[in-house]
């Protein structure tokens, strides 16, 4: 990890020199400096990845610095320089901000070690408070449709958005519930302050309760401390996309802060107050996990305080001519491109698709057509081949079937179209979802869903999908 530019500020030349002697293996640019006016200057002339000063300098506390900081920059992190956590005053700085603390003497790999650690929480606060504030600008497509579901969809946000309560988005993969989250934050009376965004399925458990909760460790060589994701957006709003992957120590944690809006911090004692809204998604039945034992029925109840369920594109056949001409408008100014409309032959291609990865999949293919339009103005069959492909449409599943065994439901169609494409692939799942354009996490999904819906009809069971390569 390259620890970027440092900025050393130390009074005593022997200790100056004992952190370069420190920092002369590491992948850093040190400047030096003796005084706290000096490091002012070069705070202001230069970018600085992260300070390291001593804890008294010749003109000043390195509390001085702190506060500096925290007004002229963006979340440069202070690591304090120390020969003792007995020292006087050796933890104020702690309380008051730094990112950490080095005990001198010390060895390069732990002053790296310490570092490091400064440095990707900064990078996380920026990335936090920049997404909160200058985001790129929302394509505007989460709330787009007239049919019946997204009216009342609509309706629905509208009356939730302006409360505090905590809401459960609901609704399968690529329907656009992260969106519907930030639409509801934007429309809320918490707008100004933060949003915080963290992935329940990204990373081990011990990381996402460390971004959670922050982290609190003194008396050691490497102690930081810093804040989690609910003290950053105290007063704000925190989203938590995928919450039904949390672990059974995660749902009870989160159940506390719901509960008692307090958090307290890895290797902590002292609670600390936040006030906070959660927003969480979900593309699991938590209902079923409940009844699996694999949920808390206590946390579903405080998250289902005011549930919004995001209806897949199947359900919603009508909106797909304005969503299709909302993704024409929008990759045609993106990417310069004259296609100005879409033929009827492409629509008809478009409305007889079934969508098994939603609006995502949608917007993708509606952005491929668009590349592929490189002459004439019109969007036509040919330039949604490679994304949707022949196979692709229902139509075709649909038109080989006898009239007399067409299904009405649109997703009975779409199921036998998925096992006839399994069974082509001799149940070799990543090459039916290359073929279907479809995750092959969706495609488990969805080949789980036709088993389940087989028992509890009691209907023979589907084949079995073999392996995945």
């Amino acid at each position: 990890m390259n620890l970027g530019n440092i900025l050393v500020v130390e009074s005593e030349p022997a200790l100056a020199q004992q952190v370069l002697e420190m920092l002369r293996p590491l992948p850093c640019q040190p400047i030096v400096v003796a005084t706290l006016a000096a490091a002012f200057e070069v705070l202001a002339r230069h970018e600085c990845d992260v300070v390291l000063a001593g804890l008294t300098l010749s003109d000043g506390p390195v509390t001085h610095l702190l506060e500096h900081l925290a007004v002229q920059s963006d979340a440069v992190p202070l690591v304090v320089l120390s020969g003792s956590v007995l020292e006087e005053g050796a933890l104020e700085p702690l309380r008051r901000g730094a990112a950490g603390y080095v005990l001198r003497p010390c060895s390069a790999a732990q002053l790296e070690t310490v570092l490091a650690k400064a440095l990707d929480h900064a990078r996380w606060v920026k990335a936090a408070r920049w997404l909160s504030h200058h985001a790129e600008p929302d394509d505007g497509w989460e709330l787009l449709g007239e049919s019946d579901v997204m009216r009342r969809l609509q309706q629905s946000v509208r009356q939730i958005a302006r409360t505090d309560a905590t809401v459960l988005i609901t609704g399968e993969a690529g329907t656009g519930k992260e969106r519907l989250a930030r639409a509801l934050y934007r429309q809320s009376l918490r707008a100004q302050a933060p949003l915080i965004e963290t992935d329940c399925a990204a990373g081990p458990e011990t990381r996402l309760a460390a971004e959670w909760f922050g982290q609190e460790t003194v008396g050691t060589v490497g102690g930081a401390r810093y804040a989690g994701c609910f003290e950053l957006a105290d007063g704000g709003t925190v989203l938590l996309s995928e919450i039904a992957h949390l672990s059974s120590d995660l749902q009870g944690r989160l159940l506390d802060v719901l509960q008692a809006q307090t958090v307290r911090r890895l290797d902590g004692h002292q609670p600390r107050q936040v006030n906070v809204r959660v927003l969480a998604t979900t593309s699991r039945s938590l209902d079923e996990a409940v009844r699996r034992g694999l949920w808390r029925e206590d946390l579903h109840l405080r998250l289902n305080i005011a549930p919004l369920h995001v209806p897949p594109l199947r359900h919603r056949q009508s909106d797909l001519p304005l969503l299709a001409e909302f993704f024409r408008q929008h990759f045609a100014r993106r990417h310069g491109s004259p296609a100005l409309a879409i033929s009827p032959e492409s629509l008809a291609m478009i409305q007889s698709h079934s969508w098994p990865g939603n609006v995502r999949e949608l917007k993708a293919v509606m952005e491929q057509a668009v590349l592929a339009c490189t002459t004439g103005h019109v969007l036509q069959p040919a330039h949604f081949e490679r994304a949707l492909g022949s196979g692709a449409s229902l139509a075709h599943v649909a038109s080989s079937l006898p009239a007399a065994d067409v299904p009405d439901d649109l997703g009975e169609i779409e199921k036998r179209h998925i096992l006839a494409v399994v069974a082509k692939y001799n149940n070799n799942r990543t090459r039916a979802a290359q073929h279907l354009g479809i995750s092959i996490r969706t495609l488990r999904n969805k080949l789980k869903e036709y088993r389940l819906r087989a028992i509890a009809t009691l209907e023979p069971p589907v084949a079995s999908t073999g392996t995945d390569g």
